[in-house]
C-alpha cells in the first residue's frame, strides 16, 4: 500500500481512474484523522497550552506517527515535543538500530531525544508474579516518570489506538475484570495521555504512509510470544468475522462503562473526604463505614490500596472479599495484607490503611499559648495563630478563620476534644456539643485527635478543621484581627 501509494502522485496523469481515486480517499482519510485528533485532545482535556509533552518513541509506526503529529502541530497546540526512547535488551542489537532511526528522526523534526535501557527479561526472572511484558512495561514506566520529572515535563504521550485498548477489554474480560478493569486504557489518567484512542491502525497506517514517515518492525508483533499478540493476531481477527466494527463497539463499551466509573468515582471520593489522614494513615470509624452500602464500601477499599500502592495495583475480588468479610465481622483485631506491603487493620472501633507498620498517633498533648504569634505541630496538621493588619481571603471557618483582636482573651490553650466539650457555632445562637458538630462536618473518624482552641475563661474558639466559635465575629472595619490558620498534613 505505501509504495502504491508513493508512485501515485508522479503518475496520476497516466494512471487507470482507480488509482486516482486510492490517492484521493487517502487523501481526506488522513486529514479527516488530524482533525479527529485535535478534537479528540480538545474532548478529553489532553494537552494544555504551554505545556511540555514526553512522547513515549519506540520506533514503531503507532509511535512514530505520534512523535510526528505532536511535532507538526506544536505550533497549533502550543506545546514543547521531547521524544524518549527505551531499550528492553530484549532483541540483541535492536535498541541500538531503533534507537539510531528515532535520534535521525527526531533531528529532522528539530525534536530534543532522550534515551534509557532496562534489563526486561532479568526482572522478570527475578520478580514473582510479574510476566515479562508487565516487566518490560514497568520499566519503561518509570524510565518515563523519571525522565518527565528531570525534564520538567507536563505530560506522557503513549501511542495506544482503539485496537490497542480492544485487546485489553478482551484480556481484562478474559480474567473476569469488573467496570474499572473496562476503563484502564483511559484517554487520559494522572500524567499519562493517549490522544490516538480514538484512531484505528489503517488510519495511522495511512497517516504514516502519506508523510513518508520511517520505522522499524517489532518482530515480537507477529511471533505470539506475548499475550496481546494473540488476542491481536487470533481472537481480535475472529471476532471481526462476527463484526466488522468491533473495534468501534469495545470503544463504546469502554464509553459506557467510563460513565459507570466516573459515578462510582464521585461516590468514592465523597467516602474518602470521611477518612482521617494522619502521617499517611487513614483512619475510619468500623460504624461508619458499615453503614454506607457494601459494594461501595469495596470500591473504596480497592481505591485506596491502588493509591498507596507505587504500581497502582487494584486488590483481587478476592482479597477484597476477605476485606468485607472482617470488616463487617465482631471480630474487633485483624489486618488484612495486600500487595506491596499495603495493609487494612482493625484495632477497637477504627479501620486503619496503610503501609508497612502501623504507628498509632500519640495522644495529643496540651499547650499553653501565652503570646502570638504560635505555631505548633498536632496529629491533624500545623497550627498557626498570628495578628493580621488585614483579614485574609477565602476564609471557610474551618482551616483558616479569623478573630476579633478585642475577644482574644490570652493565655489561649490547645487540647484534646473532650466529651462534654461545646461552643456555639459560628452564625448560631446556642450552645451545640462540639463532638456532634465534628460529626456533621463528616470528621468523626479519630475523634480523640481533634483538638480545640480555648481562652482562658474556657470558652471554645475553634475546632480546627471543622468550625470557628461564634465569639470570634469581628468588625472587619477593626485595624487588626488574629489569623486562625490550619495547615494540613
Amino acid at each position: 500500500m505505501s509504495r502504491l501509494w508513493v508512485q501515485v502522485p508522479s503518475l496520476a496523469p497516466f494512471a487507470p481512474q482507480g488509482a486516482q481515486f486510492f490517492y484521493k480517499v487517502v487523501i481526506v482519510r488522513t486529514e479527516g484523522m488530524t482533525g479527529k485528533v485535535l478534537s479528540f485532545i480538545e474532548e478529553w482535556d489532553l494537552i494544555k497550552c504551554g505545556e511540555t509533552i514526553l512522547v513515549a518513541v519506540s520506533g514503531g509506526k503507532d509511535s512514530m506517527a505520534l512523535l510526528h503529529f505532536l511535532s507538526n502541530h506544536r505550533e497549533t497546540l502550543e506545546i514543547k515535543v521531547i521524544a524518549a526512547y527505551f531499550d528492553h535488551l530484549i532483541r540483541e542489537g535492536s535498541g541500538e538500530v531503533e534507537a539510531r532511526l528515532i535520534r535521525s528522526y527526531c533531528d529532522q523534526l528539530d525534536v530534543p531525544f532522550v534515551t534509557g535501557q532496562g534489563r526486561s527479561r532479568e526482572r522478570a526472572a527475578q520478580t514473582k508474579g510479574e510476566s515479562l511484558e508487565e516487566s518490560a512495561r514497568n520499566l519503561r514506566n518509570a524510565f518515563l516518570s523519571d525522565k518527565c520529572e528531570e525534564l520538567n515535563a507536563d505530560r506522557i504521550a503513549l501511542a495506544h489506538h482503539m485496537s490497542d485498548l480492544s485487546e485489553t477489554i478482551l484480556m481484562r474480560i478474559a480474567r473476569g475484570t469488573g467496570v474499572r478493569g473496562l476503563t484502564g486504557m483511559a484517554p487520559i489518567r494522572d500524567r499519562i495521555i493517549r490522544p490516538f484512542l480514538c484512531l484505528k491502525v489503517q488510519e495511522i497506517i495511512s497517516y504514516v504512509t502519506i508523510n513518508e514517515i520511517p520505522y522499524s518492525l517489532d518482530d515480537t508483533n507477529v511471533v505470539e510470544v506475548f499475550e496481546r499478540n494473540l488476542v491481536r493476531n487470533r481472537v481480535l481477527p475472529e471476532l471481526k468475522k462476527l463484526n466488522p466494527e468491533v473495534l468501534d463497539s469495545f470503544y463504546r463499551l469502554f464509553e459506557n462503562a467510563n460513565d459507570i466509573q466516573g459515578l462510582l468515582n464521585s461516590l468514592v471520593e465523597k467516602e474518602l473526604k470521611r477518612f482521617k489522614k494522619i502521617n499517611d494513615v487513614l483512619i475510619q470509624e468500623v460504624d461508619s463505614l458499615t453503614k454506607v452500602d457494601r459494594s461501595l464500601v469495596a470500591e473504596v477499599a480497592r481505591e485506596i490500596v491502588s493509591r498507596m500502592d507505587e504500581s497502582g495495583y487494584t486488590p483481587t475480588r478476592e482479597r477484597i472479599r476477605t476485606f468485607l468479610g472482617c470488616l463487617f465481622s465482631q471480630n474487633r483485631r485483624w489486618t488484612v495484607e495486600f500487595k506491596g506491603s499495603v495493609k487494612a487493620s482493625r484495632i477497637g472501633k477504627y479501620v486503619f490503611f496503610y503501609k508497612g507498620d502501623l504507628i498509632i498517633p500519640k495522644e495529643t498533648e496540651e499547650q499553653v499559648i501565652s503570646e502570638l504569634p504560635y505555631s505548633g505541630d498536632f496529629n491533624i496538621g500545623r497550627i498557626r495563630i498570628l495578628f493580621s493588619e488585614k483579614c485574609p481571603e477565602k476564609i471557610d471557618g474551618a482551616d483558616l478563620s479569623v478573630c476579633s483582636e478585642n475577644k482574644l482573651r490570652l493565655p489561649l490553650k490547645v487540647r484534646r476534644t473532650l466529651p462534654g466539650d461545646k461552643m456555639i457555632p459560628f452564625g448560631m445562637k446556642r450552645e451545640r456539643e462540639v463532638e456532634r458538630i465534628i460529626h456533621d462536618a463528616g470528621e468523626t473518624a479519630f475523634l480523640d485527635q481533634t483538638v480545640v482552641v480555648e481562652d482562658r475563661e474556657g470558652n471554645i474558639l475553634w475546632v480546627p478543621g471543622i468550625r470557628t466559635s461564634e465569639i470570634c465575629r469581628c468588625d472587619f472595619i477593626e485595624e487588626k484581627v488574629v489569623v486562625l490558620w490550619l495547615e494540613r498534613r
